[in-house]
């Protein structure tokens, strides 16, 4: 799970609400101007995350699927890739 807090308990809650909202503005950006009844997967880098996307064209319109999120550390993210997932729906 990713802290969202410091050492010294200072509150990174604020930070990381406008890095996420951030990174979903991002996706749906690549999306819209990138993104013409292909199949594609993505990566979008923002602050300390690494986010890869996949794209699927449907009959419907487009399916994204935020796939993984990454830190510059390595480490992965689930709970990030979800609440993206929720944002970009």
């Amino acid at each position: 799970m990713i802290s969202i807090t410091n050492s010294n308990h200072g509150n990174y809650l604020p930070k990381f609400r406008s890095n996420m909202k951030a990174i979903a503005r991002r996706i749906s950006e690549y999306v819209d101007l990138n993104c013409d009844d292909v199949d594609e997967g993505f990566e979008i880098t923002y602050d300390r995350y690494l986010v890869f996307v996949e794209y699927r064209c449907t009959s419907e319109g487009g399916a994204v699927t935020v796939a993984d999120v990454w830190d510059k550390d390595g480490n992965e993210y689930p709970d990030v890739a979800e609440a993206l997932q929720l944002l970009i729906d």
